[in-house]
């Protein structure tokens, strides 16, 4: 029996590289459009758990869902490898990578495909995706989360959240990756 236990955590970490821990790619249990992503926003303040906040950052073999071919070979895979790698050290120290300040009780959610971004029908989103949208799959739509004081629109601000093949993901100012 014992050998047979051994046996199976052996073949259960053969699919990644020795000493990396698990991790789903992408985050489910959400609708993939603005409302499931207020859910999921909601629920990433009310319910601060790291692992859920982890589990948001795309992975190296997910890119290629979120960027064009073009886009891939511009993104700085080492770069944002290392932001990730930070933000999942403080997520754990403060178990809280989506926080916001006292009083910003109120949650603004805009989106927009990278087509409007481009075309400068969309404004809503932060300038950095305007540069980028060119690299972005165009058939998605990009997010921005917006914790904000009642009656204000200024606040802890998170881009870019992208729901694919219903996984949500988060991609932390994805502009910072291209030259």
């Amino acid at each position: 029996m014992r050998l047979i236990i051994v046996c199976l955590l052996f073949l259960l970490s053969c699919d990644r590289p020795a000493g990396s821990p698990p991790r789903p790619a992408g985050l489910t249990g959400f609708s993939g459009d603005e409302a499931g992503l207020q859910q999921l926003a909601k629920a990433l303040r009310a319910e601060p758990q790291p692992e859920r906040s982890a589990a948001l950052l795309a992975a190296e073999e997910d890119l290629g869902l979120l960027f064009t071919p073009e886009g891939l070979r511009a993104f700085d895979r080492a770069a944002y490898q290392t932001e990730a790698a930070r933000l999942l050290r403080t997520n754990r120290s403060r178990a809280a990578m989506f926080s916001s300040s006292r009083g910003e009780t109120e949650l603004l959610v805009q989106g927009a495909t990278p087509e409007a971004v481009r075309s400068g029908r969309e404004k809503r989103l932060p300038l950095g995706m305007n540069r980028i949208a060119g690299h972005l799959r165009p058939e998605l739509t990009f997010y921005t989360v917006r914790y904000v004081t009642p009656g204000d629109d200024l606040g802890s601000s998170y881009t870019a959240f992208v729901a694919v093949a219903g996984r949500w993901y988060y991609l932390p100012e994805p502009w910072r990756f291209f030259n």
